[in-house]
């Protein structure tokens, strides 16, 4: 499960933090696991899209997004890891 080239990294900017969330939720479709973000059942991203009990600071994140239809449609776009690269 952790194998190459995982690090930490200091999120410097708040569209460093928003490309980042986004590409942690997309990582299972590029990964080719999943065919879409609902899929893949390990991922936070359903509990962002759910009323159920969660450990998430769901809120505040949906907040970030400007509410749970930007938080959709922003999760529709794309993001590559050279886009995060450049963050770094």
């Amino acid at each position: 499960m952790f194998q190459g080239r995982y690090k930490a990294s200091e999120i410097t900017s708040d569209s460093y933090y928003t490309r980042v969330i986004t590409y942690i939720h997309q990582n299972p479709i590029v990964a080719g696991v999943a065919e879409e973000l609902l899929d893949y059942k390990y991922s936070s991203y359903y509990s962002y899209l759910s009323n159920g009990r969660s450990m998430l600071n769901r809120q505040e994140v949906l907040d970030w997004f400007g509410g749970l239809e930007s938080f959709i449609e922003i999760h529709k776009i794309a993001v590559d890891e050279k886009d995060i690269s450049n963050f770094r």
